[in-house]
């Protein structure tokens, strides 16, 4: 036992916890947690097994050596499927099987691994045995083949669906915090740099003939970190498309004449190429619109979003946001938090008893958080509320 199998030891056993726990909560994010609880547990076996080979009690089992190897392809489609069901406003994984083919025939190929002699094994995880023997002189290559192809997929699948989240909550939400997802955005951009230094560590080591332990006693440190990363954030992130409120909401009327219902994907993607929204109505839905925000207040509430207020407004989410878009020019975040700018703007040349300093002026005006509101503030007045403030005294 040395520090590094310690560390194996923890990192695999807290995978497993972290995992359990994704589970239990199935009030909160069921379906995503079951793909970040599958992935939990990949790690938690491939941790256990480095535990194993580290402490050289792998001999005391000596059937278990080489057992994680399988699990590693099911990573990709597994952090795909959460990203996808997180970012969706619909949550849905279309054809899940679909996506596990590419690793289940990755099993497949390394699966002649597991009928070789315990000495061989060894010599492949020890002695950094680089000719693979019998069949496995050619699935092994094809293994690192898909493998690889797969990873970069949905790699890419998965950061496609990060960035077009990024703008689909400003015309749906008119708050950012617990919903940007940018932890995840941050653990692809750690892998990427890991993945490259791994590839040029390889390389050199195949090139010089070198020792690649280090690398690997690296890698394994990186992954425990890993664990608790996802485990704690995969724990505090909360459900952020709210599919109850997105199918309840129906299209209503304004002054008469009745607003097609639209789908929640038609809400946040569509261009308006075929939308049936006549300049006439679409004034009149703004004339509804800027009435509900006066006298409702509904900008107020520091959760609002999209559906909440077409509900109010009568009309369909869809018709709202492109009325939002086209009209004013400004996506539903930013149209939502003129009015709360304004609101701290009045607050701030006419303080209340209560909102004596910046942050209360930020409470008030139903912002979430002091930064979200020098970004908003900075960004609609181009100096910051301290600045602002301060100009009220020259």
């Amino acid at each position: 036992m040395n520090l590094l199998s310690i560390f194996l030891l923890i990192g695999g056993v807290n995978g497993f916890v972290f995992a359990f726990l994704l589970l239990k909560l199935r009030k909160n994010n069921f379906a995503a947690n079951r793909y970040l609880a599958g992935i939990l547990a990949v790690y938690g076996i491939l941790l256990l097994h480095q535990f194993l080979l580290e402490s050289h009690f792998i001999f005391q089992v000596p059937e278990l050596l080489g057992f994680a190897i399988p699990t590693e392809v099911f990573f990709p489609p597994l952090f795909y499927l959460y990203v996808r069901t997180m970012t969706l406003p619909d949550g849905s994984a279309q054809k899940v099987a679909l996506h596990f083919l590419p690793a289940l025939l990755c099993v497949l190929l390394i699966s002649p691994f597991f009928f070789l002699d315990f000495d061989l094994k060894q010599a492949i995880f020890y002695s950094n045995y680089m000719r693979w023997p019998g069949v496995l002189e050619w699935t092994y290559p094809w293994y690192m083949v898909i493998s690889g192809l797969q990873a970069t997929a949905y790699l890419a699948l998965s950061f496609r669906l990060l960035f077009t989240h990024t703008t689909r909550i400003t015309q749906f939400f008119s708050y950012r915090e617990n919903i940007t997802l940018s932890w995840l955005r941050n653990f692809l951009l750690l892998n990427l740099v890991s993945w490259g230094c791994g590839f040029y560590y390889y390389y050199s080591f195949v090139q010089s003939d070198g020792n690649i332990k280090p690398f690997f006693d690296w890698f394994f440190f990186f992954s425990v970190f890993v664990v608790f990363y996802l485990g704690i954030m995969g724990l505090m992130q909360r459900r952020i498309y709210n599919r109850n409120v997105v199918d309840k909401v129906e299209p209503g009327q304004v002054e008469g004449i009745e607003s097609p219902e639209a789908s929640v994907e038609a809400v946040l993607d569509s261009k308006y190429k075929n939308s049936a929204l006549t300049p006439e109505l679409s004034k009149r839905i703004l004339n509804r619109l800027k009435q509900v925000m006066d006298k409702e207040k509904l900008y107020l509430n520091n959760n609002l979003t999209l559906p909440e207020l077409s509900k109010a407004v009568s009309t369909s989410p869809n018709y709202l946001s492109q009325v939002i878009n086209e009209q004013l020019h400004m996506n539903f975040f930013d149209f939502v938090n003129s009015y709360r700018i304004e609101t701290a703007k009045q607050l701030m040349l006419n303080p209340l008893p209560h909102t004596t300093t910046i942050l209360d002026v930020a409470m008030e005006s139903a912002f979430n958080s002091k930064s979200a509101f020098y970004s908003a503030f900075k960004k609609q007045m181009d100096i910051t509320p301290s600045q602002f403030k301060k100009s009220l005294s020259l």
